[in-house]
């Protein structure tokens, strides 16, 4: 889901320790991608190989455009995660929210946006446990 959300562009940022290690497993046919103890796979390379990855094979839009994609912003604490997405988000969200009292496409545009960065934060805390678990 995350490396999706990362090739649609829709996760500026979020929430990790480069130095947590990960142990990643396949679905229904277990592929074993790494073992935290005898192959440690940590979240800088996970980071370091998404961004190589869609670098150089990078999504075309419906126009026939490459569209390129940017680094995610990493916090290593989900406080500073919190703050810079009340900072960088929240603040311009509830001045669009201020606006759509007018109408038209603020109150819409205000729904969409909301939706987005409500979704985000739920994922961040969903994932928070893990992606700072040093066990």
């Amino acid at each position: 889901m995350l490396y999706v959300a990362y090739n649609d562009q829709k996760l500026p940022c979020f929430i990790a320790d480069h130095n947590v290690i990960s142990d990643m497993h396949g679905g229904q046919a277990i592929y074993h991608v790494t073992s935290g103890h005898r192959n440690p796979l940590n979240y800088s390379i996970t980071e370091e190989s998404l961004y190589e990855y869609f670098h150089a094979n990078p999504r075309v839009s419906n126009g026939g455009r490459i569209v390129k994609n940017k680094r995610v912003l990493l916090f290593k604490k989900y406080t500073h995660f919190h703050l810079y997405m009340i900072l960088r988000y929240k603040i311009a969200l509830e001045t669009l929210h201020v606006m759509s009292v007018f109408g038209g496409s603020f109150s819409k545009n205000y729904n969409k946006l909301n939706r987005g960065y409500n979704f985000l934060m739920l994922v961040a805390k969903l994932y928070a446990p893990y992606v700072f678990f040093k066990g």
